[in-house]
């Protein structure tokens, strides 16, 4: 059996081609990933300055994260998912106890046609704390969340005291939040016999 020239000629040649252009390919997508890596928010961590924001809450008061004066506890979360709506109780009783030490901003990822059932949850739900509903995602983005219910404490420098991402109902958000952030205990209120 004879083997044509031209035939191997041809097919080192469309091997070649096609090796040259696989390592094109993968050095394009590589510097394409970086690229885009690059201008993708990285995760925040202790010690962060995290993205500066200004959002209106759903009542209509306008939040700007850079001027609020005291520690902060942004809670991104949604109505349809269920850790976020088991932790809710629980930032709620942190809010009424801390509240003149803390902000709390509750950062509502549902959907645009969802604002009813958000506010129909937040009054359910006794949530006196204000809530952004960032539908457009201009304020998770930034923060890199990735999982819901996140939670990030801000220290009173505007540094990042701590994230939580998730929840369990054994967790007291209470006192780890009021231990993270340095808040002063509160002495709870007892019944007169």
């Amino acid at each position: 059996m004879k083997i044509n020239s031209t035939y191997i000629t041809s097919i080192l040649f469309l091997a070649v081609a096609a090796l040259l252009i696989s390592a094109g390919l993968v050095a394009f997508a590589q510097n394409g990933d970086s690229a885009s890596l690059a201008t993708e928010p990285k995760e925040l961590a202790t010690g962060d300055t995290p993205p500066d924001f200004t959002a209106d809450s759903l009542a209509g008061v306008e939040y700007t994260l850079s001027e609020l004066d005291k520690p902060v506890v942004i809670d991104f979360w949604a109505t349809w998912c269920p850790p976020c709506r088991a932790s809710i109780p629980s930032l709620v009783e942190f809010y009424e106890s801390y509240k003149d030490q803390v902000y709390v901003l509750g950062i509502s990822l549902d959907d645009e046609d969802k604002e009813e059932e958000v506010l129909g949850f937040m009054e359910a739900n006794n949530m006196a704390y204000p809530v952004i509903h960032d539908y457009a995602r201009a304020i998770s983005t930034p923060y890199a969340i990735r999982g819901i219910p996140t939670m990030i404490l801000i220290n009173t420098d505007g540094t990042i005291a701590n994230v939580h991402v998730g929840y369990d109902d054994t967790m007291d958000l209470s006192t780890m939040f009021a231990e993270e952030l340095g808040l002063e205990a509160v002495e709870e209120a007892t019944a007169e016999e």
